[in-house]
């Protein structure tokens, strides 16, 4: 059946109204090149939101002052997902059928990228997803592209870091009861399993859960060495703070969602000693690093730089990097430059190549808190754990 007038009015009517919170610089024109980022501006993830939001501007900031693209200007566009995949889907398919932008960056959750994924390989554009780890995303053709950690890598390296530097035969899993939570542990079980520790204790929690101290004393009965608990900075600080106050002494191990300046905010003393795996080195002595972490408080107005943020400054970074060698928006050429890429150091980790399933190779890290600040405790290169396979 063809769509009538009035089906075809109400339906651009209803896009209008779906669509929330788009700003940024101009549109792309002859002179310029534009990148569409979604992130969560509102909602629970708001915070990341704006991590990322900071991010993606300081990435477009840094490929204008190095010359551009090709002469170019490069602008940023930035819409509003609310944490909502059918916003998501809603917001790429404006940013490109209605304001042209010549790539998308993801930087949201793996829900919302999912959603987004096959509507922007639909229509032949490059999406280069910051830190959603869910591993089906880029299955959703070949113009999708992920430079953070995949959870099946993270999962991996999370149970090398148990097994092998904590030396831990007796692990405990308390994680959050959504994609991520899932994810993680679907790789870091039977991992530490591989290598000989026992699973002694497994339980999920409410994403919005407040009160963790009867799945901790059930955990804590369970005589566990490590504690692995997936989920985010709240969930985080609430699982340390009661934790202490029930005498737990096994050693809790978060995960990227744990890396923020709030955990420490939230949780206070509590949080020292807790050991993440993670995306930013914050001792790394490359000059990359640094100048991110410097450029990144004195455009945040003093907030510390987080792996949120570092990872979608790297999904700029890179998308800057494809359209220079690609020599344009070409979506094949931008691929092919993709599929090229070496050893690249320009992003706050090096990436050395990307695999088949065009996720990003890059070594694994782990953070430590020690006196109220995130510090470096471990990086993993072996190609069995930071490799897909």
């Amino acid at each position: 059946m063809k769509p009538t007038p009035l089906i075809r009015a109400a339906a651009a009517l209803a896009l209008a109204l779906g669509l929330v919170g788009c700003g940024g610089d101009a549109g792309s024109g002859d002179d310029t090149y534009t990148i569409g980022l979604f992130t969560p501006l509102t909602g629970f993830a708001a915070g990341d939101g704006k991590s990322s939001r900071t991010a993606a501007k300081l990435g477009v900031d840094k490929l204008n002052a190095d010359g551009g693209i090709g002469g170019k200007k490069l602008a940023l566009k930035v819409y509003d997902d609310a944490s909502k995949p059918d916003q998501a889907a809603t917001l790429v398919r404006k940013m490109i059928q209605q304001d042209g932008v010549d790539v998308v960056v993801s930087g949201s959750y793996s829900a919302q990228t999912r959603a987004a994924a096959p509507i922007v390989a639909r229509a032949d554009k490059l999406m280069v997803v910051g830190y959603a780890v869910d591993p089906s995303i880029t299955e959703a053709g070949e113009s999708i592209w992920r430079v953070g950690e995949l959870a099946s890598i993270q999962g991996k390296v999370g149970g090398e870091l148990v097994t092998k530097n904590l030396a831990a035969k007796r692990v405990a899993i308390l994680q959050v009861d959504n994609d991520f939570g899932a994810s993680l542990v679907a790789a870091f079980r039977p991992y530490v399993e591989s290598k000989g520790a026992q699973v002694v204790y497994r339980t999920k929690y409410p994403l919005d859960e407040k009160d963790y101290r009867p799945i901790l004393s059930a955990a804590n009965k369970a005589r566990p060495d490590v504690i692995y608990a997936p989920g985010y900075y709240n969930n985080g600080a609430d699982i340390l703070k009661q934790a202490k106050e029930l005498g737990v002494t096994a050693q809790i191990v978060g995960v990227e969602g744990y890396d923020s300046p709030n955990l420490i905010e939230l949780a206070g003393q509590a949080a020292d000693g807790v050991i993440i795996t993670t995306e930013l080195n914050r001792d790394s002595e490359s000059d990359v690093v640094q100048s991110f972490i410097t450029d990144y408080e004195k455009a945040s107005g003093g907030r510390p730089a987080d792996a949120v943020a570092a990872e979608v400054y790297d999904a700029v970074i890179i998308a800057g990097k494809a359209l220079d060698d690609a020599g344009g928006a070409d979506t094949e050429k931008l691929v092919g430059a993709l599929e090229n890429l070496d050893d690249f150091s320009d992003t706050t980790t090096e990436i050395t190549k990307f695999d088949a399933e065009r996720n990003a190779i890059r070594p694994g890290l782990a953070q430590v808190v020690k006196n109220g600040e995130f510090q470096f405790y471990a990086s993993f290169d072996d190609p069995a754990v930071i490799e897909a396979g």
